[in-house]
């Protein structure tokens, strides 16, 4: 098995495969597997496919492997179930705290919300592009981020987006939670409780347990879908969506960098639960997602790793972030601008014929709707000008 080649090594031109024998090995090779095309560009070898539930046939294997698998969304929602319990029991104000608006409480929410931020987000970027420990290897985009750019705030890409994501996002996150718990509070908006006169409510667990796992991560990903489709209609992005995609060489950073008329569009799918009761650790777990998520799809490296003791290459620990690289069809989106407004779990980009793969085929598709799209246009303002005339 190859060493981590060093730093100052390029990985342009050749793919590179990391070779082990157990299953975390072949995991790792097919997601380290790839080349960088004529522009640098790092394109992974295995293209990304839609969410299994929606592949012909259905493969009831890998079905069965997304649900229970050491990746499964089963362990995943565990794991963030429990960073979300110990953010609602022991880093959130209780309710009787919270029947009154002060400045104090409100304070310690924001405070905690950036504290989230910044260590996911933060330890992401220190490792990648401050210490630098994997240079360009597996980086989608072969630069660094910009540090005297005039389109940035600052003229630094890096602190631009530090301040949009801690100002604006964890400022308007903080916003919605502070209703809600007002709301709860004060009886304004209805709640489920895990305890029903001291004693637990087997019933409400298992509900509250089925709409994490069943409804909540298609709710979410349907609401994403079509938000940012909304955003990316020429007014809405004009005015706010365009701070998001002034990172195309995106980082850690950039997840959360948008403008504030976005940050309310991004986290308003808990609003959803002022009318429908619900145990709030579902909403806190929406929230927390909404706040720490994009970090690692925006890493910008399509793998996380690190160098063992004994020089062989494994993926980077996983203690506080939740995927094993950032997001290639997302990588895409902020290329091409017109593509991949989704997630691959809930495919709707393939449904409405949005998705693109990396692929030459599909390279070609979007070029023919961006064509159409055009001419369309022209025809429709050709037929404007005439009517007035």
């Amino acid at each position: 098995m190859r060493a981590l080649r060093s730093k100052k090594e390029k990985c342009f031109g050749t793919p590179y495969t990391d070779r082990r024998a157990d299953e975390r090995g072949k995991n790792m090779e097919i997601l380290t597997e790839g080349t960088r095309d004529a522009q640098g560009e790092w394109n992974p070898k295995e293209l990304p496919k839609p969410g299994v539930l929606f592949r012909n046939p259905l493969e009831w294997r890998e079905i069965l492997k997304s649900f229970f698998g050491p990746q499964g969304s089963l362990i995943r929602t565990a794991k963030f179930l429990a960073l979300t319990a110990l953010v609602w029991y022991f880093l959130t104000p209780s309710l009787e705290q919270t029947t009154t608006l002060r400045v104090g409480w409100i304070l310690l929410v924001y405070l905690r919300n950036v504290v989230l931020v910044t260590v996911i987000a933060g330890r992401l970027h220190w490792r990648l592009y401050v210490r630098k420990v994997q240079g360009m290897k597996y980086k989608y985009t072969p630069r660094w981020q910009a540090t005297n750019d005039k389109k940035f705030m600052f003229g630094n890409q890096t602190w631009d987006n530090i301040f949009f994501s801690l100002v604006s996002g964890c400022g308007i996150w903080t916003a919605y939670e502070v209703l809600l718990l007002w709301g709860w509070a004060n009886g304004v908006f209805p709640m489920l409780s895990l305890m029903n006169d001291g004693v637990l409510d087997v019933s409400n667990l298992i509900l509250i347990v089925a709409v994490l796992l069943f409804v909540i991560p298609w709710y979410q990903q349907a609401h994403f879908y079509f938000t940012h489709r909304l955003i990316h209609w020429k007014p809405l992005y004009k005015i706010s969506h365009y701070v998001h995609h002034r990172n195309i060489n995106f980082g850690p950073w950039s997840g959360l960098s948008m403008h504030p008329i976005e940050h309310i569009i991004f986290f308003s799918d808990a609003l959803t639960f002022l009318l429908i009761p619900v145990h709030p650790l579902v909403v806190m777990f929406m929230l927390i997602g909404r706040g720490i998520g994009p970090a690692g799809g925006h890493a910008g490296y399509h793998a996380f790793v690190r160098e063992s003791s004994d020089g062989e290459e494994k993926p980077m620990r996983r203690l506080l972030y939740w995927g094993r690289g950032a997001d290639f069809m997302h990588h895409l989106h902020h290329r091409y601008f017109t593509v991949n407004f989704g997630n691959l779990g809930f495919a709707l980009d393939k449904l409405l014929n949005t998705f693109h793969d990396g692929s030459p085929e599909a390279h070609q598709t979007m070029l023919a709707h961006r064509k159409a799209k055009a001419k369309k246009s022209r025809r429709n303002k050709g037929l404007a000008a005439t009517a007035e005339g």
